[in-house]
C-alpha cells in the first residue's frame, strides 16, 4: 500500500466527481487499471472501508486522479467520507492491475463504450494518447441516464488521434454502434466496454449475438458504491 495525500475535487456535474492526489511514489500503471483504495473511517457501514477504483489520470502524470459519481441520498459511509475529503487527509493505494488497457498492435481500430462514470478507464487512455499516436483508428459511444455532458470532451478532441465520439446516446445498444462504426472495424477491431455490470453484460451478449467474436470484446465492469 501507498499513502497518497488528498488534493483537490473537481465537479463535472450534478453528481460526477474527479478527485486528484498525490501519492508518496508515483504509480507504476498502464492507462485503463484500476486499484483499491483503502479509507478507514468512524461508522463504517457493512460495505466495509475498502474500493476498488479505476483511474483516470495518465500514467505520465505525478499525480493521480479517481473520477466517481455520488449521490447523498444512495451512498456507502465510505463513499460519503471520499466525496468529502480534506486537503489533510491521506488514502492508502494498492498497487494497480488489471488487462483493460490498449492493445499493443498500434493498427487496430478500437471502439470505447461507456456507460456513466464507466469513462473514467477511457479518460485515462486519452491522457496516455496526448502524447502518442496510434494509426488504428478510435471511436467512442457514452451514455448516461443524468442529465450532464460527455466529461472530458475536450481532452477526448485533444489526442493525437482523430476520435469519432458519440456521446449523450440514450439508451445505447449494439446495433447502434455497429451501425456507425466501419466494416474493418467490424472485421478486425477491439471493442471495450466500461460501466455498471448490467450494461456490460447486457452489451457484451448483444455483440455476441452480432456475430462478433469473444476474444475481440474487453470488459471492465463497475459495481456500485
Amino acid at each position: 500500500m501507498t499513502t497518497a495525500k488528498f488534493l483537490q475535487k473537481i465537479q463535472l456535474s450534478e453528481s460526477l466527481y474527479t478527485l486528484w492526489f498525490q501519492p508518496e511514489h508515483k504509480l507504476d500503471f498502464i492507462a485503463g487499471q484500476f486499484t483499491e483504495i483503502s479509507l478507514p473511517h468512524s461508522l463504517a457501514d457493512e460495505r466495509g472501508e475498502r474500493r476498488w477504483f479505476s483511474l483516470s489520470s495518465g500514467p505520465e502524470d505525478e499525480k493521480f486522479s479517481i473520477t466517481t459519481r455520488h449521490q447523498a441520498d444512495a451512498s456507502s459511509s465510505f463513499k460519503s467520507r471520499f466525496i468529502n475529503l480534506r486537503p489533510t487527509d491521506s488514502i492508502q493505494v494498492a498497487d494497480v492491475m488489471g488487462d483493460f488497457v490498449l492493445p499493443k498492435q498500434s493498427n487496430v481500430p478500437i471502439i470505447w463504450i461507456a456507460a456513466g462514470v464507466g469513462i473514467a478507464p477511457f479518460v485515462s487512455m486519452a491522457y496516455s494518447l496526448q502524447s502518442r499516436s496510434r494509426q488504428g483508428s478510435i471511436g467512442l459511444f457514452w451514455t448516461t441516464s443524468y442529465d450532464e455532458t460527455l466529461p472530458y470532451k475536450k481532452l477526448f478532441e485533444a489526442t493525437t488521434n482523430d476520435i469519432a465520439i458519440y456521446d449523450k446516446t440514450v439508451s445505447l445498444a449494439a446495433k447502434d454502434v455497429t451501425s456507425r462504426v466501419s466494416s474493418e472495424t467490424l472485421e478486425t477491431g477491439l471493442f471495450y466496454l466500461a460501466g455498471p455490470e448490467k450494461f456490460v453484460e447486457l452489451f457484451r451478449k448483444q455483440l455476441l449475438d452480432k456475430g462478433l467474436p469473444a476474444s475481440r470484446i474487453v470488459a471492465d465492469y463497475f459495481s456500485g458504491y
